[in-house]
C-alpha cells in the first residue's frame, strides 16, 4: 500500500484511516498493524502500537523500531 497521512487518503477504506487512528501508516482497509500509534493507558481499540491480531485486542507495545536494510 501507499503510505497514508491525514492529508493523503490512499487506503481502500471508505473513510481516511489516518484520521480514524490519528496516525500515518501503510493502511489498506485500516490495519492489522500500526507502529506509529501512541503509547499510553486507557487507549481505545487499535490506537496504540499494534502488530497483527496475534497480540490480542487492546494489547499494545511500549515501543517499536523500524530498520531498513539496503539492497
Amino acid at each position: 500500500m501507499t503510505f497514508m497521512t491525514k492529508s493523503h487518503d490512499n487506503d481502500l477504506h471508505s473513510q481516511n484511516c489516518a484520521v480514524i487512528y490519528d496516525a500515518s501508516w501503510w493502511f489498506a482497509k485500516c490495519h492489522s498493524s500500526l507502529l506509529t500509534g501512541t503509547y499510553g493507558q486507557n487507549l481505545s481499540y487499535a490506537r496504540g502500537i499494534t502488530w497483527n491480531s496475534d497480540w490480542g485486542y487492546n494489547k499494545f507495545a511500549k515501543f517499536a523500531t523500524m530498520m531498513i536494510r539496503p539492497n
